[in-house]
């Protein structure tokens, strides 16, 4: 139990949790996490964790959401910084900031795999959680598509290409290398330089 010369800030507090329950959540299959754990690996009550979250759902869609904003802010800081000069700094920064996603990643689709049953998943909480993602899947899909247009306007890119759908390309690509036992070097001069020899190419 909490001892009260231990209670701290709401926000300090509800970080810890949400930082418990993606260590939990990222380590252990969804079905195998419960409230107790996580109550646990902060050092408070199962009704402290309540008190933030309704449920382990809504705990896990927190985890999620908070997930996302730190890929989003990263994404930002890579686009931004003055020292990624080149497309192709850029693009190796934002992979490096994807790769931070990936257990959250990862666990996402293990938990989809599932079926999700509306008896352990309400539909209209998942229907809410879901619209509120693909706000922020557009945000995100967005910004590539800036990253492309200025890139084909330095002439960095082939211009007959458009931007739109090199982001999305370059989405799914990112997405992927973040599970798979490719080196990104080697997936990078595929997408880079295609596969066919120069000999090929027409």
């Amino acid at each position: 139990m909490e001892k009260s010369q231990d209670r701290k800030p709401a926000e300090v507090r509800k970080f810890e949790i949400l930082f418990a329950a993606t260590k939990l959540f990222c380590e252990n299959d969804y079905h195998l996490v419960s409230m107790e754990d996580v109550a646990a690996k902060v050092g408070v009550s199962k009704a402290t964790v309540y008190l933030y979250f309704s449920s382990k759902l809504e705990l896990f869609f927190g985890v999620i959401d908070q997930a996302v904003d730190r890929l989003h802010s990263g994404l930002e800081d890579v686009f931004n910084d003055p020292s990624n000069v080149s497309l192709e700094d850029k693009l190796d920064a934002a992979q490096r900031t994807l790769q931070g996603y990936a257990p959250i990643f990862s666990a996402t689709q293990q938990l989809m795999a599932t079926g999700m049953p509306d008896s352990d998943f309400p539909p209209e909480m998942v229907a809410q959680f879901m619209k509120k993602m693909h706000g922020r899947r557009q945000h995100l899909m967005q910004m590539f598509i800036d990253l492309f247009t200025k890139a084909q306007e330095r002439k960095e890119v082939r211009v007959d290409l458009a931007p739109r759908e090199l982001a999305t390309v370059f989405g799914v690509y990112g997405m992927l290398m973040t599970r798979s036992e490719v080196p990104y070097e080697t997936a990078k001069e595929i997408l880079f330089h295609g596969i066919l020899s120069s000999g090929e190419k027409k």
